[in-house]
C-alpha cells in the first residue's frame, strides 16, 4: 500500500480463493483483484509513530473476482487489518472481512438481494 498521510492510505491487492457453490455442485476457484482506502485506527487513537508494533487499520474497497467458468463479478469489501511488526520491513497481519456481491454470485447464500462473502485471512507484510 501507500501511506497518503499517517491516517491514511491506499493499496492495491490480488488474492486467490475458492468458493463453494451449492447450486452448480462444485467449488469455483477465483482470482480477486482489488483496491482498498486503509485508515488508520492506532494513528487517530495514539497518535502517528513510525515504530509502532502493532497497527490497526480500517479497510473499504471495490473487488473484482473472475471464476474458472471465467465469470466476472464487481462487488465492495470492508473489514480490518491488523499487522503486528516483526522487522523493519516485515510484519504478520491478520485481514477479517466481508465481500459483498450481487444476488447472483452466491445465490443460495444471498441476504436481501446481495451475496455477503466473510473471510479471515493470515499473511506477511513486506514494506519497501
Amino acid at each position: 500500500g501507500y501511506s497518503i498521510t499517517p491516517l491514511s492510505g491506499i493499496r492495491i491487492g490480488v488474492d486467490y480463493a475458492h468458493y463453494n457453490s451449492k447450486k452448480k455442485g462444485r467449488e469455483l476457484q477465483a482470482i480477486n483483484p482489488s483496491i482498498d482506502y486503509l485508515f488508520s485506527l492506532s494513528n487517530y487513537v495514539s497518535g502517528y509513530n513510525p515504530n509502532r508494533l502493532l497497527n490497526l487499520d480500517f479497510l473499504a474497497g471495490f473487488v473484482t473476482t473472475i471464476t474458472d467458468e471465467k465469470a466476472t463479478h464487481f462487488g465492495g469489501q470492508t473489514g480490518f487489518n491488523l499487522s503486528c511488526g516483526i522487522g523493519s520491513k516485515l510484519s504478520i497481519q491478520l485481514e477479517p472481512k466481508i465481500r459483498m456481491y450481487g444476488r447472483e454470485f452466491v445465490p443460495e447464500g444471498n441476504i436481501h438481494g446481495f451475496s455477503l462473502l466473510p473471510s479471515c485471512t493470515m499473511g506477511i507484510g513486506y514494506s519497501f
